[in-house]
């Protein structure tokens, strides 16, 4: 697993959404491969604990695009809108389809649900070939190889005219899309015959921000991740990781030796984590769910396919390991501005989205402080035996007992090594300068992704009550850098780590040109990619 400088993938990342005070965000995603339709799933996780807060699928066509904005609702929560032709499961009502909050800790609520990150994985092409017979099959039936006709799930979901067969209420189509999206297929020749095939690489996505009554916008593209394979690192055909979009308890469906285990690293989903004391602890927590699945860490290189044998359960560890080193940085430095003469202001995102794999906070903990409100799922113990694993080390993977805390709202918190400001005339003043709220002294990312301001006004109007933090520089202007080593030293370490931490986001700066006459656009919007070390 790769990331892709070009900004296609199987996998994309949106590093930030939010909806607080009257911010919408919008995302495009696009399906660059003309030969295939893409199975997507898209999944918005919240910012304090990456906690699944909505998440459905959609079904996009050769070339195609789908669009979606998610605003504030009248209840508080977020709530998506879109009026795209592109189908999804479930149907996205016109009125829109507010986030939940069953997942959240319920000090948070719908404020939970305002800002995080954005997930996107393709889960299976649908080919546009004529491999079937000209009858079309009920979902299930093996449609034959003619070659005469495109398969049931093609044709529904391909646009004529503009318009995507499925998307009309009540059609056929609608039908057929909707049995093949709830039904779970295990075995290869049931998914080819409706039309599904392994996932290839073409997704791409742009995000922006927009604030109307601010004028300000801020926008970017989506972090691009491929599954290559072989020794010229070209993409390849992942595993297929279709999962029905219902929320029946997994278990119900899967045989043999498989579980959830066999498909999420998830600490809260899994049934042998640990706890902050390291003690073992028999999950689980959160009872796991199809809509759940897939997620970052379900296995998706070939080499890494469950083969319905007692070592399954390590293979989403793998993933996750193989993920989480392809994202991890040693530094990350970018630009500020605080110039009062163009009231500038400065915040920086910085966003994590394979943590959840590693260390998940249990709301279900008697309290933040307790051993077991930190759950991991120890990535480093790779055994192919089955049976608890064993514990790790002190300071192992990436996120461990050591260098995790809990703050004052219950988000997990890890330290990075130092910040250090510059100007633009290269005076720096080294690692004074401090987060707050933090340990004094101390650097640390509080929750999964976090929004740093530089300035008493925040650009972003991230809540303080979720993973908003501030800090002081002493410049104007200039540039600044983190440094995250987090080196490895454990003796536990069997997959060569690679240290640092899995980090994505971006700078937003905003000013404001008060000389502007009325009814000219006076606030402007500034957004430039982190620049990493590795």
């Amino acid at each position: 697993m790769v990331v892709n400088s070009n900004n296609t993938g199987h996998m994309l990342v949106v590093p930030y959404y939010t909806v607080q005070n009257g911010n919408m965000s919008v995302i495009h995603l696009s399906n660059t491969d003309r030969a295939n339709g893409k199975a997507v799933k898209i999944r918005f996780r919240g910012a304090a604990n990456s906690d699944d807060v909505k998440d459905f699928q959609i079904f996009l066509s050769p070339g195609d695009v789908w669009t979606g904005a998610v605003l504030q609702g009248a209840d508080g929560a977020a709530s998506l809108f879109s009026t795209d032709k592109t189908c999804t499961v479930p149907a996205i009502p016109s009125t829109g389809t507010p986030f939940a909050t069953a997942r959240l800790n319920t000090t948070a609520n719908v404020n939970g649900t305002r800002e995080g990150y954005v997930e996107i994985f393709n889960m299976a092409d649908i080919p546009s070939v004529k491999l079937y017979s000209a009858t079309t099959p009920a979902s299930g039936v093996v449609a034959g190889a003619a070659g005469t006709a495109n398969s049931i799930l093609y044709t529904a979901t391909k646009h004529v005219a503009g318009v995507a067969p499925c998307s009309v209420a009540g059609s056929a189509a609608r039908s057929t899309l909707d049995e093949i999206a709830l039904t779970n297929y295990t075995a290869a020749a049931h998914a080819a015959s409706v039309g599904f095939a392994g996932s290839t690489t073409g997704l791409a996505a742009d995000w922006y921000i927009l604030n109307l009554a601010q004028t300000t916008a801020f926008s970017g593209s989506a972090t691009a991740i491929e599954a290559r394979v072989g020794a010229a690192g070209v993409a390849g055909r992942a595993n297929f990781v279709h999962f029905p979009q219902t929320d029946a308890g997994s278990a119900a469906f899967f045989t043999g030796l498989k579980t959830a285990d066999t498909y999420t690293a998830d600490p809260l989903l899994r049934t042998n984590v640990h706890n902050q004391a390291k003690a073992a602890v028999v999950g689980p927590v959160v009872t796991p769910l199809f809509i759940d699945l897939p997620d970052m860490s379900t296995p998706y290189l070939p080499g890494n396919a469950p083969a319905n044998a007692a070592g399954d359960a390590n293979l989403p560890k793998l993933q996750a390991v193989t993920l989480t080193a392809a994202l991890s940085r040693t530094s990350v430095s970018n630009q500020y501005a605080l110039d009062a003469g163009i009231s500038a202001q400065t915040d920086w995102v910085f966003s994590m989205p394979t943590r959840r794999y590693s260390v998940a906070a249990n709301y279900k903990a008697a309290t933040t402080a307790a051993d077991a409100y930190r759950l991991y799922s120890d990535l480093s113990v790779v055994a192919t035996a089955a049976g608890t694993p064993a514990l790790t080390g002190a300071a192992d993977e990436w996120f461990h007992p050591a260098n995790t805390s809990v703050d004052a709202r219950g988000n997990i918190c890890v330290n990075a090594d130092g910040i250090r400001f510059f100007d633009r005339e290269e005076t720096t003043t080294g690692n004074a300068p401090i987060f707050s709220p933090a340990v004094a002294g101390q650097l640390a990312f509080c929750g999964e992704t976090s929004v740093l301001s530089l300035s008493t006004g925040k650009v972003l109007s991230s809540s303080s009550e979720l993973t908003a933090s501030t800090t002081t520089s002493p410049y104007v202007n200039g540039w600044t850098l983190v440094t995250t080593t987090n080196a490895f030293a454990g003796a536990d370490n069997t997959n060569t780590f690679t240290g640092g931490l899995p980090i994505l986001g971006d700078a937003f700066i905003k000013m404001k040109n008060d000389s502007a006459g009325q009814g000219f656009a006076s606030t402007f919007g500034l957004t430039w990619g982190h620049r990493y070390g590795r």
